[in-house]
């Protein structure tokens, strides 16, 4: 599969490719013309990155997860990596919680000085 059809299949940019390329993220194999040639373990590695990056994993981060899935036996690596990202993410919810509950307190407080 070429570049433009990965791109459109994980709707990402050619230059966000390459930056994972660059970054060691993904490496992708040439066709004899020299050009990009996606396999679908690449989209399988592919989705897996988009999601740790999207979940807050940088670059490092993700080369570190991806480079443990090379070697037997790291799963609770993983799993700890996975589990602290997520404890990240529901901290970062409750706190926009707490802040949507004080928006809602406002709101709440002028409608009842309109009345």
């Amino acid at each position: 599969m070429t570049t433009e059809e990965a791109c459109r299949r994980y709707v990402i940019s050619p230059d966000t490719l390459r930056k994972y390329e660059s970054n060691g993220l993904l490496t992708v194999s040439k066709n004899e013309k020299g050009e990009n040639e996606y396999r679908e373990e690449d989209f399988k590695r592919l989705g897996l990155i988009k999601v740790l990056l999207e979940a807050g994993f940088t670059f490092d981060e993700t080369k570190k997860y991806l480079d443990l899935t090379r070697e037997l036996g790291n799963d609770e690596a993983q799993i700890r990596m996975l589990r602290k990202q997520r404890r990240e993410l529901l901290n970062d919810i409750r706190a926009k919680q707490k802040i949507l509950d004080q928006l809602d307190f406002i709101i709440r407080e002028r409608k009842t000085a309109l009345i």
